[in-house]
């Protein structure tokens, strides 16, 4: 996993990475399993559950994180650190609770907010091709502003997409929010697809972190 967002936080450590057989995982998958464990101390079993990795890919995918001082694992299960909640909150990406359907192509939808960042929606081809990447079927990045919901890419290519009011007040989206919908054949595909398009949104913002 060359260039990762995480690479800042292992040098200011000191810590020196060593070559090794190829990740099975992602920066994505990292981000997904940070903010589950911002939920609530989680066993690595439910993380491997809820992202889609093997036992094994958690296992490795926890010690990378551990290195980083971003969680600690116990007994009963990950949670975050003092400094991954300060890393994770500096963010302000959000996992809403709402499960959409239908908006995104693709059997699941999962949706993503980020709090304040209309402003960095300036890619948005970059940010739905960091989703397809990410094997998602679908994804369609909004905004909020002047109270209006707007997708800049759909609207700049004239192409038309889901009337996203709906779901924008079931999430709380305000003023200067952004976020993603995204559908991929599985629910883990689609959370892991979201992620992977903010990164892409906050990417000056993730390397400064």
């Amino acid at each position: 996993m060359s260039d990762s967002i995480f690479d800042q936080l292992l040098e200011n450590i000191g810590y020196v990475a060593s070559r090794g057989p190829m990740r099975r995982f992602t920066d994505a998958h990292l981000l997904f399993i940070l903010h589950l464990c911002k939920r609530n101390s989680i066993g690595r079993q439910a993380l491997a559950s809820e992202t889609g990795l093997s036992e094994g890919c958690m296992r490795t995918a926890l010690r990378f994180l551990k290195r980083t001082e971003l969680i600690a694992i116990r007994r009963n299960g990950t949670v975050l650190t003092r400094s991954g909640t300060k890393y994770v909150d500096r963010l302000r990406i959000e996992m809403p609770d709402t499960k959409p359907s239908g908006i995104a192509e693709g059997g699941c939808n999962a949706v993503l907010l980020a709090r304040g960042w209309s402003f960095l929606m300036t890619d948005c081809l970059g940010v739905r091709d960091a989703a397809m990447k990410a094997d998602a079927r679908g994804c369609i990045p909004f905004i909020m502003e002047g109270g209006r919901i707007t997708s800049p890419y759909y609207d700049a290519v004239g192409v038309e997409y889901p009337d996203l009011t709906g779901l924008a007040e079931e999430i709380g989206m305000k003023d200067g929010d952004a976020a993603v919908v995204c559908g991929a054949d599985t629910e883990q595909e689609a959370y892991v697809s979201a992620y992977a398009s903010m990164i892409k949104l906050l990417d000056e913002v993730l390397r400064a972190a």
